[in-house]
């Protein structure tokens, strides 16, 4: 999986994932997430008390060239404003 572009906000992230092969996104989405919450769980002590998300992960397949600067420059913006 390339990561292109990445944000961490509060309570969510961004992430702009350029896979090697079809179908490897939800994979590599649910890898991600699954290694995150266990090492929240255990930094925070908060085993069995809910979820770390709240839902499914949203995707959104960037087909032009135009499309994919323009989202890079979003991700960017918003993670220049969560630092502010």
């Amino acid at each position: 999986m390339r990561l292109c572009a990445w944000s961490l906000m509060k309570t969510h992230w961004h992430l702009i994932l350029w896979p090697f092969t079809d179908g490897a996104v939800s994979a590599y989405v649910h890898w991600l997430s699954t290694c995150h919450s266990l090492q929240y769980r255990k930094r925070c002590a908060t085993q069995g008390r809910g979820y770390v998300y709240q839902g499914r992960f949203k995707t959104c397949p960037i087909g032009t060239s135009s499309y994919y600067y323009n989202a890079l420059r979003y991700v960017e913006e918003i993670g220049r404003a969560s630092c502010r």
